[in-house]
């Protein structure tokens, strides 16, 4: 009977058995979030990872008191509308379909941990180094011919990952970040 489901059904249901702060709706095969998730103002930790979804609803704003969230491997082409997640302290956007990082990102004010890994990015945003919470930052297997100033803004940067890039030379302010204890520039046209 189980395979008889569609699976928005199966993502109501997920819904409805939630009791608690955190939901994983992953590997669903979704591309329409269901309404009564957000009347889950309490949630979170959401997991959305694996489905089809190719844009962010607004009504996503009321899950105002999400923590972290995690949309990889779906088919979004823009994040718009994050902003609206002040509480947002773990964004997975991984394996997408981003051209282009929204500033809304740079907006989240206690963002410590941003993966936009193995998307088509071309550059990031100039306001990620207002981004001062930010502690991890992968951005590998995109098309980034550099780490930009604004990624030598980021103070509080632990784990920085831009392998798998277009990356040709690491800037010397890379030393700026001190607190800085993971480099990965792997698998880029660096020159010696």
């Amino acid at each position: 009977r189980a395979q008889d489901i569609t699976p928005e059904e199966e993502a109501e249901g997920r819904v409805a058995d939630c009791g608690g702060a955190a939901l994983s709706m992953a590997m669903v095969g979704i591309s329409l979030l269901p309404e009564s998730l957000f009347g889950l103002t309490q949630l979170q930790h959401l997991d959305l990872a694996g489905n089809q979804l190719a844009k962010l609803p607004p009504k996503l704003a009321k899950l105002s008191g999400l923590l972290s969230l995690n949309l990889e491997d779906n088919a979004l082409a823009s994040l718009d509308g994050i902003s609206q997640l002040p509480s947002l302290t773990a964004l997975n956007a991984r394996r997408n379909h981003l051209a282009s990082l929204s500033e809304e990102v740079c907006e989240l004010p206690a963002l410590i941990s941003l993966d936009v890994g193995d998307n088509a990015l071309t550059a990031l945003p100039d306001a990620l180094g207002s981004l001062g919470t930010l502690e991890f930052l992968r951005a590998d297997g995109n098309q980034l011919d550099g780490i930009s100033e604004a990624v030598l803004e980021l103070a509080n940067l632990r784990n920085l990952s831009f392998g798998q890039n277009k990356i040709a030379s690491v800037p010397q302010g890379i030393a700026r970040l001190e607190k800085l204890v993971n480099l990965d520039v792997a698998d880029n046209s660096l020159a010696v």
